[in-house]
């Protein structure tokens, strides 16, 4: 399998969302252009942007604890940076569906194709959101709108170090670089997503 390629200048970001009522660790990613010199108390703000724009999905028991990021380094390995923090949820308390159970938010590009459409999948979702066939009721899907416009409102935010939200590609044929695309919106799903183990073939 082909390895994701960080330029310099862009960065991966897995943030941690830990869930007490079921006991699990779960992490979504984003990738993002970022200033140079990025600096701890620009990520710092960063975890507290997010997970503002994020935390009225989850009830109390759901708390973002940080991110781990790998920082492009042309010519070289990738940098790391790690946020701690403990951000709690701040809906009223909710009855968690099965923990493979998202929401689902489009990563819109400019272009056309599987190659420049991405999919962030969000954990925790309330079973009582839910109707029977997997669609979120009217309220619950505002509300993932409403945090995914906040979510994408981020990027540019004074204090943050990042300029865009970007997909970040995995080289392809004989290319050992790849140029990532600009994500021009997160757009909510309706439906949500079911993840699954995914082998390497």
């Amino acid at each position: 399998m082909a390895n994701l390629h960080i330029p310099g200048g862009f960065a991966q970001l897995a943030f941690r969302v830990s869930n007490a009522t079921v006991g699990h660790q779960c992490f979504f990613t984003l990738g993002v252009d970022i200033d140079p010199g990025w600096t701890q108390l620009e990520q710092d703000q960063l975890f507290t942007d997010v997970a503002t724009a994020l935390k009225p999905l989850w009830d109390s028991n759901v708390v973002m604890t940080g991110f781990h990021g790998l920082i492009g380094s042309d010519g070289g390995p990738p940098l790391v940076a790690e946020v701690t923090g403990s951000v709690a949820g701040t809906a009223g308390p909710k009855s968690m569906a099965p923990p493979n159970v998202t929401f689902l938010v489009k990563k819109v590009t400019p272009f056309a194709g599987r190659r420049f459409r991405g999919r962030l999948y969000l954990p925790f979702v309330s079973s009582t959101a839910l109707d029977e066939n997997g669609r979120l009721l009217t309220g619950d899907f505002t509300a993932l709108q409403t945090a995914a416009t906040a979510l994408y409102a981020v990027a540019g935010k004074v204090g943050n170090g990042i300029n865009n939200w970007m997909l970040l590609h995995t080289a392809t044929g004989v290319a050992t670089t790849e140029t990532p695309t600009l994500i021009t919106r997160f757009s909510a799903e309706n439906v949500v997503a079911t993840q699954r183990r995914r082998l390497e073939r």
